[in-house]
């Protein structure tokens, strides 16, 4: 089930230290992907889940958060869910790391409090995402679930920008599909290591341009904030 584990990271749970476990395979095909060798995970050993667990209970005062992240961690049924129940009992925070095409597991477990934060990627607008390979009813369907929850402070929405799928108009659309999120997070595209070797032939846009295209789009006042990561 997981397949890669970076052991203390700043950055992947909001203000809190984390532990960031990634599992393997992924429903979806985004030419962009950073993180292919988890979509393609052959060469790849699983982690001992007990050398997990172990390397928790010994740092339950030192570390605040799990996440997990993939690949996508609703292919993985049963064994994620007990080990996030075993991760809940010592008291770790929960972050899920999802494309949202799992929209019923979203409600089931954010309603039975398995999960304290979740981050969705947006990938593209929803009648789109046959760029991706993906089904992008389900994400919405997941998506305005949590634009809807009474706890706004608990979701992200974040956005790989890549030049082949992205313009200001695409994302003017993309804005209203989400209007009244509290975030909405741009990631540049980075073409150093990507699953379809043709996007590493693709250059990223410059910072200046985001940054232009940004405030084009706070004009409309349909989230509460963009941020580029």
């Amino acid at each position: 089930m997981f397949k890669g584990w970076i052991k203390l990271s700043f950055i992947d749970y909001p203000d809190k230290l984390s532990t960031v476990l990634f599992t393997e395979g992924c429903n979806f095909r985004c030419p962009y992907c950073h993180n292919f060798d988890l979509v393609l995970p052959n060469n790849l050993e699983v982690i001992n889940i007990e050398k997990i667990l172990n390397f928790l209970e010994k740092r339950k005062r030192k570390i605040d958060a799990v996440v997990i992240s993939g690949g996508e961690p609703f292919l993985h049924g049963k064994e994620l869910e007990d080990f996030v129940k075993k991760a809940r009992i010592m008291d770790f925070l929960i972050k899920i790391d999802t494309n949202g095409s799992f929209p019923e597991k979203v409600f089931d477990w954010d309603r039975r409090g398995l999960v304290d934060f979740w981050a969705v990627d947006f990938k593209v607008p929803f009648e789109k995402y046959d760029l991706v390979q993906g089904n992008g009813e389900k994400t919405k369907i997941t998506i305005r679930y949590l634009l809807e929850k009474d706890t706004p402070s608990t979701y992200e929405l974040r956005t790989t920008i890549f030049p082949r799928f992205h313009s200001i108009e695409v994302l003017t659309k993309m804005l209203f599909e989400i209007e009244g999120a509290t975030m909405w997070y741009w990631q540049n595209f980075r073409n150093d290591r990507t699953l379809d070797e043709s996007a590493a032939l693709v250059e990223p846009y410059s910072k200046d341009l985001l940054n232009e295209w940004k405030s084009r789009l706070d004009v409309f006042k349909k989230v509460g904030k963009i941020i580029i990561r």
